[in-house]
């Protein structure tokens, strides 16, 4: 069929071949053609010569063969075809920029790269928790984009979707942006279309989630403790509100880690968020529950809690089950992790300064720990109402002169 010009009416009168494919070959735009299946699938396509190999580029489809629309009319694809051949006189290779394009990574193939990254860099509870936002909200919204495609508009239209949690879509937002910086460290992208700020994507505004048990609820929840019918996993909740630790150096904890002489705990790095050991003192009460939770001849490596399966620390569900029972028998609303705040806060408020707080938490930046600086300043305003009362009352009792006589500068 060559000689022909490639036109409206000659793609209309082209014959589907019984298999394959054949080819209308334009007479005028050399490489230029037209392309229908056996499937009467109608095709633009480009053929060209580059480095002495001969090449086929398919531009793009004109008619799907199910009676639809014209997808790629035949004047785009005459314009198409005038910049791929500008293209190849230049040098370069428009299939290979294709295949290049396809080759390049998805957004659930990022994601996948990041996690392997991950692992052994961070604790494996942080790990957890980025698979679950990864495979639940942004593999499933995101996946199949390409990496170097996704633009801001896309980020903010994932922030919006998860408005309703401010808290969780700052979190996948903050999780995109390192992903994100991953590519741009790879050559993959050259800027971070999750970044926030001014010019980037505007966080949700975070209500405190700063939670801590009262006086009165920490008596419930020690009753409700009691009753509990798993003793194991009512231990580690009493361990966790004794010391104000996080819940994954609890489960990780292990006897040759507890020093019973010197009351304290030595919590290796790799247990800690800071991968750094920690040395923590233990109070009586941490004590006295360790002693009686010792079982005979327990060995230095043997866990604290071990879990079902020899030689593992017990699951982290351990403590979520018993904590839900207990909080359904206390009447509380509360996380796991408010224990360690009510643990911080009872402190805090009880007059302790900051410093030590932050030594006990294992806070390694102060800030972590100026949250708490609201009770600070109670606990030294109780302390100056409690000398004023004192004066007051010294001075009700004829020792000095009374408190309203006190003349400023007298």
């Amino acid at each position: 069929m060559a000689g022909n010009r490639v036109t409206k009416d000659a793609m209309g009168k082209l014959k589907p071949p019984a298999s394959g494919n054949r080819v209308l070959w334009d007479s005028r735009d050399k490489g230029f053609g037209a392309r229908i299946t056996a499937g009467e699938v109608i095709s633009f396509v480009y053929r060209y010569v580059i480095n002495g190999r001969e090449r086929r580029y398919t531009i793009g489809v004109h008619k799907d063969g199910k009676g639809g629309p014209a997808i790629w009319t035949l004047a785009a694809a005459r314009e198409e075809y005038v910049k791929l051949r500008g293209e190849v006189a230049r040098g370069n290779d428009p299939l290979e920029g294709r295949e290049r394009e396809r080759a390049a990574p998805t957004i659930a193939m990022l994601a996948d790269e990041y996690l392997a990254d991950l692992r052994g860099k961070k604790r494996p509870a942080t790990v957890k928790e980025f698979e679950r936002m990864i495979e639940r909200i942004i593999k499933p919204k995101l996946g199949k984009m390409k990496a170097a495609a996704v633009s801001k508009k896309d980020m903010e239209r994932l922030h919006t979707s998860l408005s309703e949690t401010p808290y969780l879509a700052n979190r996948v937002l903050g999780l995109l942006r390192t992903m994100f910086n991953l590519a741009v460290e790879n050559g993959e992208r050259s800027d971070n279309p999750a970044r926030s700020g001014k010019f980037g994507v505007q966080r949700y505004e975070e209500e405190a989630r700063t939670r801590w048990l009262s006086a009165e609820e920490i008596t419930r929840v020690l009753a409700a403790l009691d009753e509990c019918p798993n003793q194991n996993g009512a231990n580690a909740i009493r361990l966790l509100l004794l010391t104000g630790a996080r819940r994954g150096e609890v489960l990780n904890a292990k006897w040759g880690q507890v020093d019973f002489q010197s009351e304290a705990w030595t919590k290796p790095a790799h247990t800690t968020k800071q991968r750094k050991m920690a040395h923590t003192p233990l109070n009586k009460q941490a004590v006295a529950l360790l002693a009686r939770m010792k079982p005979p001849g327990a060995a230095p490596e043997d866990y604290l809690f071990p879990g079902k399966t020899r030689g593992k620390p017990a699951h982290s569900i351990l403590i979520r089950r018993t904590w839900k029972r207990v909080c359904e028998r206390a009447g509380i609303t509360a996380r796991v992790h408010d224990l360690r705040h009510t643990f911080a806060s009872h402190l805090v408020s009880g007059g302790q300064s900051l410093h030590i707080v932050g030594k006990l938490l294992g806070h390694a930046e102060p800030r972590t720990t100026a949250k708490y600086a609201h009770l600070a300043d109670e606990a030294v305003q109780e302390a100056a109402d409690k000398f004023g009362a004192m004066v007051e009352g010294a001075a009700n009792n004829g020792q000095a002169a009374t408190i309203h006589k006190i003349r400023p500068g007298g």
